[in-house]
């Protein structure tokens, strides 16, 4: 008897959340282990909104994520995460304002890229963990030198993360 092995399919997702952000990240990564089979994330840095006026900081940070899902299944997935968390993404507002959580494809891994400039495409606030985490991928050296109030920092699984980047094993 043969199985049929299940596609796997590798992205770069951007999460970003500037509305409870240490709380609504570490339950956003909760939500996308049961969505992958492998999930690494960057440092997580803390960033003042672009593109919108808020008060509040966000918390960034880059998620490579191997999953069965293809990238319209997911993104719609990731739609009704958002929702879950509160988001109202049929406010035509919705992307100017403050979010819970964020959740965006940034880079299709399976498919033929350009590093240097798919990192050049991400939004700026993404460029330098993108960067980072396809060094740590790859084995390369990481030059992580922000400044140390520039962390975001989270409790996940009973340890705090945020400083460096790291693989979160499956539940």
């Amino acid at each position: 008897m043969t199985h049929k092995s299940e596609t796997h399919y590798q992205y770069m997702i951007g999460i970003g959340s500037n509305i409870n952000p240490a709380e609504n990240v570490s339950r956003g990564l909760k939500t996308l282990q049961d969505l992958s089979s492998r999930l690494v994330v960057s440092r997580i840095v803390q960033t003042a909104p672009v593109g919108m006026i808020s008060d509040h900081t966000f918390y960034n940070l880059v998620v490579f994520m191997q999953t069965v899902f293809d990238a319209v299944d997911l993104k719609k997935r990731f739609n009704a995460i958002e929702e879950s968390f509160g988001r109202d993404r049929s406010d035509p507002q919705s992307a100017v304002k403050d979010r819970p959580l964020d959740l965006d494809i940034l880079v299709d891994v399976g498919s033929e890229i350009s590093w240097p400039a798919a990192i050049e495409e991400a939004d700026s606030y993404y460029r330098p963990l993108l960067a980072e985490l396809v060094a740590f991928l790859s084995g390369q050296p990481l030059d992580t030198s922000p400044e140390e109030d520039q962390i975001g920092f989270i409790e996940f699984d009973g340890e705090k993360m945020g400083d460096t980047p790291r693989e979160i094993a499956n539940s």
